[in-house]
């Protein structure tokens, strides 16, 4: 019997944002080292086989077991390998206090000034494409930025930007700087972590990456499924 399992993030609104883009806006995501999610047509994942992932993924070795098959590491190369994101750099530090003197900045950003709170995903799907929906400056990279990682690449049950990421993305020329690679591993950690010991109801972290990896790894190479991974409307 499985433990009753809601996943937070998806990869299907981030895809339906995607597909609107220019190529101005695509570029200005590849400069910054967030391309490979441009390629992403994976929307989502079935809810027995993130199930059967996490029961099998040991957090102390970072390791998906196979049963009679052996062990997948799940470091930052399977991400970087996955998702292209940057991976030898600064580490990026994500604890609740640290950077809080770039909060009042992210709330002026965002336009949450007065309430100090953080956009929700509709908020910012809704800016996306529509009033940055031509735009590809600063402003318009640090909303894509923040709904890609918030609700994809970490996300938790807040369906919400997230404040403490913004310390990474505040100055546009050193987000390639950091080790985004290892980031989305340990909040995928911490949230298998916290549903199994915690008895959390959902799983924060990016189980995409569990179940691609589970299937592209040099480990369980699976050609007949990998080459499907990066089509349009893909669903494993």
């Amino acid at each position: 019997m499985f433990k009753d399992l809601r996943k937070k993030g998806s990869a299907r609104r981030l895809i339906l944002i995607n597909s609107t883009l220019e190529d101005p806006q695509k570029k200005e995501i590849e400069r910054v080292g967030f391309g490979g999610l441009l390629l992403v047509q994976c929307w989502s994942v079935p809810e027995k086989l993130s199930s059967w992932l996490i029961k099998r993924f040991d957090v102390t070795r970072s390791e998906l077991v196979i049963p009679y098959r052996g062990r997948i590491k799940v470091d930052d190369h399977a991400v970087h390998r996955i998702l292209g994101l940057p991976m030898v750099g600064e580490h990026i530090d994500y604890a609740k206090n640290s950077f809080a003197d770039t909060y009042e900045e992210f709330y002026k950003v965002f336009n949450h000034e007065n309430d100090q709170k953080a956009p929700t995903f509709t908020e910012a799907e809704n800016w996306l494409l529509g009033e940055g929906k031509k735009r590809s400056d600063t402003l318009w990279l640090w909303y894509w930025l923040e709904f890609a990682i918030s609700s994809f690449l970490c996300p938790t049950s807040n369906p919400s930007l997230c404040v403490r990421a913004f310390h990474a993305i505040a100055d546009i020329e050193k987000i390639n700087k950091y080790n985004w690679c290892r980031l989305v591993v340990e909040k995928l950690i911490r949230g298998i972590t916290e549903f199994n010991e915690v008895g959390k109801k959902s799983v924060s972290g990016c189980l995409f990456l569990l179940t691609v990896w589970r299937i592209i790894s040099p480990v369980f190479f699976d050609s007949h499924n990998a080459s499907y991974l990066f089509s349009p409307n893909y669903i494993i």
